[in-house]
């Protein structure tokens, strides 16, 4: 099975976009919508959105990153049952268990198997963006973080069950291990979420466009 990637893109990089990727994610209501694009609608808009607006769309993702409210917990259910194409949110926000789920990127340190397991039964949408991360080990424990922009291109080796490349720095005070996707960590994934039942993946445009 091939996952479908859409790739989300704003209005301005369809403008100057040739082709359009296949698999289209467009931002925002106020748009002409290709066939077989998703509608992605995010928090900060001003109102709900009028179903008229969705017509032509091959799928809604409610791209809520905030903490679910009553209001926007109403306002992505109102869209739910208005709307006759399928709806993802993230975890909180609809009420039919029959709706796909919205889930940020898998954690580097975390195997995606074990990540989808809780969401077994139900059909996932998966959040994938080039990643890297640092693991720090002391005689005190182990810390996270996650540098932005993730630069790592290059060097350590893959790691057969992360799926990402990984590179190790030793001190007498410290072990540094620096997780970090490419290219091809990140079709690896895609291919193995789509082997554990992930029915599409949602990218960023501009962080993914030539990297695939």
């Amino acid at each position: 099975m091939v996952l479908p990637l859409y790739l989300a893109m704003e209005v301005e990089e369809m403008n100057g976009a040739a082709p359009l990727p296949r698999h289209l994610g467009v931002y925002g209501p106020d748009v002409t919508l290709p066939p077989g694009a998703m509608l992605i609608l995010d928090d900060r808009l001003p109102g709900p959105l009028d179903p008229a607006q969705a017509m032509g769309a091959d799928s809604v993702l409610l791209d809520f990153e905030r903490k679910p409210t009553p209001d926007t917990i109403r306002t992505a259910n109102k869209l739910l049952r208005a709307l006759d194409c399928p709806v993802a949110a993230p975890p909180g926000y609809l009420e039919d268990p029959a709706c796909p789920i919205f889930l940020p990127p898998c954690p580097l340190h975390v195997p995606l198997a074990e990540y989808l397991a809780p969401w077994q039964d139900r059909a996932v949408w998966l959040d994938v963006t080039m990643q890297q991360q640092n693991v720090t080990v002391t005689a005190e424990g182990t810390r996270y973080s996650s540098p932005a922009p993730a630069d790592r291109q290059d060097g350590g080796w893959f790691d057969e069950v992360l799926l990402c490349r990984c590179a190790m720095d030793v001190s007498d005070e410290q072990v540094v291990f620096t997780l970090f996707d490419t290219s091809d960590t990140l079709k690896r994934k895609l291919e193995q979420a789509a082997a554990l039942g992930v029915t599409r993946a949602v990218g960023l445009y501009q962080e993914l466009y030539g990297k695939l």
